[in-house]
């Protein structure tokens, strides 16, 4: 538990050194608080020494702690909300699902505007799907030879 937090109080203070890499600053500031609310349920653990039920107690609300910080530490320096990633994770889901590597690609036809996947679902609802029937012309019957036109 402890090389955790050390592993992100190091990168906290990486983040102070390289302020670039910090896109989402309200995230950052909650992962400050959190690791500063790991430092003190740490030393309520150690004031109330070995196999005590609070020592349990502030030990699993470390971890907790420190899963929300190594969370929001990634947020805030890769540039997403939770909603987001919570709509990446979704998409990789979906992915997974039908067993592929990358994501389907539906390309509109040529002048026409794309439209969202949920926008494409409320009107294939709405109305009735059109079907393109592609047949093969029917076949002519051959053209016997002495009727077929000659090149002069």
């Amino acid at each position: 538990m402890h090389g955790v937090t050390t592993a992100l109080v190091v990168y906290q203070l990486a983040c102070l050194a390289f302020p670039n890499l910090v896109r989402h600053k309200p995230q950052y500031y909650w992962s400050i608080l959190f690791i500063g609310l790991i430092i003190i349920l740490d030393a309520v653990a150690t004031i109330f020494g070995e196999r005590n039920p609070v020592t349990v107690l502030c030990y699993v609300f470390a971890a907790f702690f420190q899963l929300a910080a190594v969370g929001l530490l990634m947020l805030s320096t890769g540039g997403l909300t939770p909603g987001e990633l919570a709509g990446e994770f979704k998409n990789a889901y979906e992915v997974m699902r039908r067993g592929e590597d990358t994501k389907e690609v539906i390309v509109p036809l040529s002048g026409q505007p794309a439209t969202p996947r949920e926008h494409r679902r409320a009107s294939a609802d709405d109305s009735p799907a059109v079907v393109y029937r592609i047949d093969d012309p029917a076949p002519q019957p051959p053209i016997p030879v002495e009727d077929a036109p000659r090149n002069p």
